[in-house]
């Protein structure tokens, strides 16, 4: 097992650190959310949808619809994609877990 502090999560983690607030900059921060919707770690999606949610819908940029449904076919969690598909149909986001 891997420590928390190992390289290889490092990137993960910092990522983790921007995202949870990103859903108080609505509009703020695409390119790390996309990255969040991208990622393995559980938590980074959970955050990325969150902050995505707190964005008006009708001003997602067309990368991030594209990317809400790339992460929608892809998603092994069944919790987080219950979530990817309440934020790809436009409906309103409970927070995700922290």
């Amino acid at each position: 097992m891997r420590a928390a502090g190992h390289p290889d999560r490092r990137p993960h983690r910092a990522l983790d650190l921007v995202l949870q607030s990103l859903d108080a900059w609505p509009g703020h921060g695409w390119p790390l959310i996309a990255a969040g919707l991208a990622s393995p770690v559980v938590r980074n999606r959970n955050l990325a949808i969150r902050a995505l949610a707190a964005w008006d819908h009708a001003t997602l940029p067309p990368e991030a619809r594209t990317a809400v449904a790339a992460a929608l076919r892809a998603e092994p969690d069944a919790g987080v994609r219950e979530r990817l598909e309440r934020l790809h149909e436009g409906g309103a986001e409970p927070i995700a877990p922290r």
